[in-house]
């Protein structure tokens, strides 16, 4: 979310941006089952320790981030301004093996500590969340970014968790829910080479909330907004700076073909250390 953070603040937006617990630089929370309540409450608990009271807000998600906003939004509604999801986890898939015995009660401890598994999940990163003509150094980026999390010992403990615990790919009551609550505009951006949640989501997503819009981003992967962050970014300003009498069939479903030689990213992904 850097990049995207980044820009939002030099337009004048107020920007948070934080870790889900167990990712990034936020510790697990130990003892705990990662449901969607502990994550929806991460949120409240982070957003009353900084004194934001009950302002309103735009709550912008990506991936599993996208199933929690969703969740979010369905529970705390009057919270929120608009609800902005970048390929966003929770319409129904079908998990691939590997995740499949992570749901074993302990077979998937076993696995994870074991260090050929470790070495997998590092190697098969960039296949799951790169589009196949993205240039080598972003797919470096995506590489370096999976050994600083499987260097973490709380990492894959927090990730057995979500997936026993968190509506992964069982989260449609929720985004029905938001679909009910038509004051609050919904944007989706999705790229259709999408290996970690299939573009055919998108179709189910706006069938439950069908006053969304909807971005596709053609030939891009899971990773698309930072392998098209200039373009992703645009839609979103532009998707924020609307007035509500705005909204409407202009701006249903806009296509956008991304250049296969695109080396828009570069410059954020050189300024990054893990």
């Amino acid at each position: 979310m850097g990049w995207l953070a980044a820009d939002l603040a030099a337009k004048g937006y107020r920007v948070l941006t934080f870790d889900l617990y167990g990712r990034g630089h936020s510790d697990n929370a130990e003892g705990v089952d990662h449901t969607h309540e502990l994550f929806t409450r991460q949120i409240n608990e982070l957003l009353e320790g900084l004194g934001f009271g009950e302002d309103k807000f735009v709550l912008v998600g990506y991936s599993m981030g996208g199933a929690v906003a969703t969740i979010y939004t369905a529970q705390y509604g009057h919270r929120v301004e608009k609800l902005v999801l970048i390929s966003p986890a929770g319409m129904p898939l079908e998990y691939p093996l590997a995740a499949k015995i992570g749901n074993l009660p302990y077979i998937g401890e076993l696995l994870t500590s074991n260090h050929m598994f470790k070495y997998f999940f590092t190697a098969t990163a960039k296949e799951s969340f790169v589009a196949p003509h993205i240039e080598s150094e972003f797919a470096e980026y995506i590489v370096g970014l999976s050994h600083f999390h499987v260097s973490k010992e709380s990492f894959f403990a927090a990730l057995l968790s979500t997936l026993r615990h968190f509506p992964l790919n069982n989260a449609m009551e929720f985004y029905e829910r938001v679909g009910v609550q038509k004051n609050i505009p919904v944007l989706f951006v999705w790229g259709t080479d999408d290996q970690m949640v299939p573009y055919s989501g998108a179709e189910q997503a706006l069938q439950l909330i069908p006053h969304a819009e909807l971005v596709t981003l053609e030939h891009a992967g899971h990773a698309a907004l930072l392998e098209n962050c200039t373009v992703v970014d645009a839609h979103i300003v532009s998707f924020l700076e609307r007035e509500p009498s705005d909204y409407g069939y202009l701006y249903k479903n806009l296509t956008f073909t991304v250049p296969t030689n695109l080396r828009l990213f570069n410059n954020f992904v050189n300024t990054l250390s893990f």
